[in-house]
């Protein structure tokens, strides 16, 4: 009888009255189609385990930080410590690890498998704090979750910033390189100085091929010291002489020992790295705009599904379940103390 008469004290003079406050909310991504874990069940599909959204939320609001600003804001220690609870109660001399223990007790969040969306419950031992607390969670855990969401969708556009500027610069060097070799050999194009020497040597080749037919058609009917055939000879050597210096050009120029070939390989190189800068940089402005429209997408909203209510009584702890569940328990372990005092009689006897 004393046991019993110890549980029923307990239970009644000692463990506290507690209000439970509900609450039911959902992490949805803007732009995106959720469908809830009842309709993929009645498809024949298994339900789907919490996101990675619900399991950082999860870990939030049970987390030792959210817990020190909402005991600055509401004095959840010093609630929690007014029970006169002192075998699982809390008291104000309990160590931080205790207390953390205890509010996680007190303090649950876990998906609902019936919804799909997350359950906040909150035992208190006031209706009105039991709300109060209920209501500070879902406004910290809405500013965790659009600041995450934010910093996220921040460094993913400074990502992208970063990549402008980098191929910005990239271009400006590639353009300077390129005006620099411009300036330096005074050329605005090598291949298109080179198709230009080509077809010169082209048209002067073709004009000593017939300066040099006329000389051997001259020669036939005239005297080799013929005035006629002297002119065509002396436009025959300074045709000879003009192709050559042309050549020279397109091979190598005498003084500088520079090749136009050379030159022209020197300028196709920038060329490209000035291409393949306006490639990354045109790339890295589409990122930049993809990202931004992407982050204004992928933000992430907290939907309060059932917003907390004021607690209209007690529902915990259930006083008569655990009082009839401790004494069949008793009974349970008066028996089997029967059974074995009773067995080791008949042993003795």
């Amino acid at each position: 009888m004393i046991p019993a008469i110890l549980i029923a004290f307990y239970l009644v003079a000692l463990a506290p009255s507690r209000y439970v406050t509900e609450a039911s909310i959902l992490v949805k991504e803007a732009g995106v189609a959720q469908i809830q874990a009842g309709l993929l069940e009645g498809l024949g599909f298994a339900a789907a385990g919490p996101s990675i959204d619900d399991q950082l939320l999860q870990a939030y609001v049970t987390s030792p930080n959210l817990l020190n600003i909402l005991d600055e804001q509401l004095g959840v220690k010093e609630h929690y410590s007014q029970s006169r609870d002192f075998i699982f109660g809390l008291s104000v001399n309990d160590s931080y690890e205790d207390f953390i223990a205890f509010y996680r007790k007190h303090v649950s969040v876990g998906p609902d498998s019936q919804t799909g969306l997350l359950a906040i419950s909150v035992q208190a031992y006031t209706p009105e704090f039991s709300m109060a607390l209920a209501e500070a969670l879902l406004s910290h855990s809405e500013a965790f979750v659009n600041e995450a969401s934010q910093n996220i969708a921040r460094r993913e556009m400074q990502f992208a910033l970063d990549e402008i500027t980098r191929s910005q610069k990239m271009l400006k060097e590639a353009k300077q390189a390129l005006l620099a070799f411009q300036n330096t050999h005074n050329l605005v194009s090598p291949d298109s100085e080179g198709e230009s020497l080509f077809t010169i040597v082209a048209e002067l080749e073709g004009e000593l091929a017939q300066t040099e037919a006329a000389i051997s058609q001259g020669e036939s009917y005239l005297n080799a010291d013929a005035p006629q055939v002297m002119v065509l000879r002396s436009k025959a050597k300074a045709l000879s002489k003009e192709i050559a210096a042309q050549k020279q050009r397109i091979t190598g120029a005498a003084e500088s020992g520079e090749k136009l070939n050379a030159l022209s390989a020197q300028f196709q190189s920038l060329a490209v790295d000035l291409e393949l800068a306006k490639t990354l940089h045109a790339s890295a402005l589409n990122a930049y705009e993809m990202s931004r429209v992407q982050a204004g997408k992928q933000l992430k909203h907290l939907i309060v599904a059932s917003s907390p209510q004021l607690a209209q009584e007690a529902v915990l702890p259930k006083r008569g379940y655990w009082f009839a569940t401790w004494l069949l328990f008793l009974f349970v372990g008066w028996g089997v103390c029967r059974l074995v005092i009773a067995s080791s009689n008949e042993h003795q006897d």
